[in-house]
């Protein structure tokens, strides 16, 4: 009984060593090297025939596309905000606005945007879906 129960204080105090974080990656690197070369024994590698027809036609198709930038630039002299008689942040507010205008009527020259029309003939809706088109295709 006492060979018995040494036997198992053993076993249970190696095991227990053995779970500890310095030794437990060195006997699982061993324990999968080991299992990693008994698996081998058993798997059939499937050889590498090349193929003899041709592959697939397969179409790339490119989209060249180039990005649209469109700039408006204002200049106000000193001489323009005194002979408006405009209070400054009033007339550079006003410059803004007639910028973002200018811009806008850019876009519409250039025909970025593109506008559909939907109607809904279950419930007689209308639907107006427009879209600014950032880049442009070239070909």
């Amino acid at each position: 009984m006492i060979y018995i129960l040494l036997s198992i204080f053993i076993l249970y105090t190696i095991c227990c060593c053995l779970d500890g974080p310095d030794l437990k990656p060195k006997w699982q690197d061993w324990l999968g090297g080991k299992l990693h070369q008994y698996g081998n024994q058993f798997v059939k590698y499937i050889p590498y025939y090349p193929l003899d027809f041709s592959p697939m036609n397969v179409k790339i198709y490119e989209q060249h596309i180039e990005p649209i930038q469109l700039k408006n630039r204002s200049y106000v002299s000193e001489f323009d905000l005194l002979h408006n008689g405009y209070n400054k942040d009033i007339y550079m507010d006003h410059l803004v606005k007639s910028s973002h205008r200018q811009l806008f009527d850019e876009i519409e020259k250039n025909n970025l945007i593109t506008t559909e029309i939907i109607q809904n003939p279950y419930n007689h809706s209308i639907e107006i879906e427009s879209r600014l088109e950032v880049c442009k295709n070239v070909i």
